[in-house]
């Protein structure tokens, strides 16, 4: 009897260490979380990052944003930074489909901020810029 030959996939990890690295926009995943004034709809935005030394684990970091492209608002400012202040000019009442960015390669910084009940840091992506015209890694 043949007995197939399987490769393990690699295990994810999002305990990462600070800097700034390649990534690249792995999935966004769309959530509703209760709030005070009721349901609010979320993005999560999971990147594939590239640590230099890891390569036994798949790099993750994530970070979550509320709905939100009024000017001024955390998804517009992030998404902002990666496209361009024109992005939002040109799209101006159009409907846009996050799901086109999962792909786009970007450069991250990753910070750590700690809390009293945290075992370890919980890793944050602080800032997104475009790498190489969003090249995919």
């Amino acid at each position: 009897m043949l007995i197939p030959k399987i490769q393990i996939p690699k295990a994810e990890s999002f305990d990462l260490p600070e800097g700034t690295f390649k990534a690249t926009i792995d999935d966004i995943r769309y959530t509703t979380k209760q709030k005070a004034k009721g349901a609010a709809d979320w993005l999560r935005f999971v990147f594939r990052v590239d640590v230099p030394g890891i390569n036994r684990f798949a790099a993750k970091a994530g970070r979550n944003f509320e709905i939100n492209l009024h000017p001024g608002s955390d998804l517009r400012n992030f998404l902002t930074s990666l496209l361009g202040d024109k992005f939002f000019t040109d799209w101006a009442e159009e409907v846009f489909e996050f799901e086109s960015l999962i792909g786009m390669g970007c450069e991250i910084d990753l910070v750590h901020r700690q809390g009293k009940t945290y075992a370890k840091p919980f890793v944050m992506v602080a800032n997104i810029r475009p790498n190489e015209k969003g090249a995919k890694l």
